[in-house]
């Protein structure tokens, strides 16, 4: 006999790590697919480079359905945690969290926003790549995307 817990078990809501608070966001266009996307989040397009001072800075392209409406800056954070790859290296973690209704959609609206990361447990000169994920808060989570830190 098999069993399910899922609907036992609280969903998780808020991403693993800290708040990032201090961040910039943008609007940034719009895109279209010319099949429907299904409904979970598409993968977001990330920069990340250490600069001059040894500060990892992250900029982060995302998509959310273009007919949701009125979201904004405060519709958006950002949680940072850590890691250890499957290789052994530091690695950190952004997780932008939001709330909207799961939809296929084809029309998509990009927003931008970039950060500073926390400091953390490793070395910023350690960290040779970060992951970055879409969070819906149901919890449905994009596939992610690894991206490597420019120095």
């Amino acid at each position: 006999m098999s069993t399910n817990n899922a609907s036992t078990q609280a969903l998780i809501s808020t991403p693993p790590g800290e708040l990032v608070k201090e961040l910039t966001f943008s609007e940034s266009g719009k895109i279209s697919f010319t099949n429907k996307r299904p409904n979970k989040p598409l993968q977001p397009l990330v920069e990340v480079y250490l600069d001059a001072s040894k500060n990892i800075q992250v900029s982060t392209v995302f998509f959310i359905d273009a007919a949701i409406t009125g979201l904004d800056a405060n519709s958006f954070t950002i949680y940072q945690d850590y890691c250890v790859s499957d290789f052994g290296s530091p690695r950190l973690q952004f997780f932008i969290s939001y709330d909207a209704q799961e939809t296929d959609a084809t029309d998509f609206q990009a927003y931008q926003i970039s950060f500073q990361a926390l400091p953390s447990i490793f070395s910023n000169e350690d960290i040779t790549t970060i992951q970055t994920f879409l969070w819906d808060i149901d919890p449905i989570t994009s596939r992610g995307t690894e991206t490597t830190v420019q120095g």
